[in-house]
């Protein structure tokens, strides 16, 4: 992540596909639904690239990952709670 940070796009890419299919479970097993787990999987890496300057390694990247993957996830649920 530091090394993204730091402006190296091809660090995104190794980062997206050492974690993707964990963080798709992740999201998936609470949402039960492909097409919402993915549109959250992709507003979580986007937030992943944008708060790139933002990230601090006081934690492992996992844990800053799976955290912000928990917020998104909580967003998308409360919005679907109110579209219904």
């Amino acid at each position: 992540m530091m090394r993204f940070a730091r402006g190296d796009g091809a660090a995104f890419e190794v980062l997206y596909r050492r974690h993707e299919a964990r963080v798709f479970r992740f999201l998936l097993r609470t949402l039960r639904d492909d097409a919402g787990a993915n549109d959250v999987m992709q507003e979580v890496w986007f937030a992943v690239a944008r708060g790139a300057d933002r990230y601090t390694p006081t934690a492992k990247f996992t844990t800053w990952l799976f955290t912000i993957a928990h917020h998104r996830m909580v967003d998308a649920i409360r919005a679907r709670r109110r579209r219904r």
